[in-house]
């Protein structure tokens, strides 16, 4: 695929802390060296090979993310209005105005898997490298996971770092601290706004 455009889905490469999703942000901008398959039976599409997705800003560096696999858990309404003949569809090269519209409007859930899958986006000081990672756009609750055995699963917003075996972080309102569990072993690296920084490590959880 040469090239997908997703409207909507940008906060993806914000970090768990994003504000909620505006008009005003940048869409996605995806390619990989497979092709995309579209399920609406199982309410799902898929790129695979060299993925990336970029989300290009005005002014300075563009946010980035790179993953071997990338899954978009689709909407019921997108399956629905799927056409009778819902069997699975690959399209190679630039996706068709009606794939984008499809996709743009029905994404409920973004999934990367990698080796590891990584997301340096400078724009919002958000740094995350992991085996897998899942984002559900209402709620904005992110997974990082790295399994039983992997290395750390990592994760830098501005300031702060966290280390562990998986991470679950659901976002609150603006101003308001989110959920945050995590699989140890971890340590966590917090600077506070007076300056202070608060340090912690645990076995098993957070």
């Amino acid at each position: 695929v040469d090239g997908l455009h997703l409207e909507g889905a940008g906060a993806l490469l914000q970090g768990p802390g994003a504000s909620k999703i505006r008009k005003s942000d940048p869409p996605l901008e995806v390619r990989c060296q497979g092709p995309l398959i579209v399920d609406f039976d199982n309410a799902q599409a898929r790129l695979d090979d060299h993925v990336e997705v970029t989300q290009v800003y005005e002014q300075g560096p563009p946010d980035r993310l790179i993953c071997d696999r990338l899954l978009f858990r689709l909407a019921a309404k997108a399956k629905k209005s799927s056409s009778a003949d819902s069997a699975p569809t690959q399209s190679r090269g630039r996706a068709t105005q009606t794939t984008k519209a499809q996709l743009s409007d029905s994404v409920e859930r973004i999934i990367a898997v990698g080796t590891p899958a990584i997301i340096d986006a400078p724009q919002s000081q958000f740094y995350a490298k992991a085996a897998s990672m899942d984002y559900t756009l209402a709620s904005r609750l992110v997974r990082l996971n790295n399994g039983p055995t992997g290395a750390p699963v990592i994760l830098r917003q501005g300031k702060n770092k966290f280390e562990a075996r998986a991470l679950e972080y659901e976002a609150a309102e603006d101003g308001r601290l989110g959920k945050l569990f995590a699989t140890g072993p971890g340590e966590l690296e917090i600077v506070q706004a007076s300056g202070e920084v608060v340090n912690a490590t645990w076995k098993k959880s957070l």
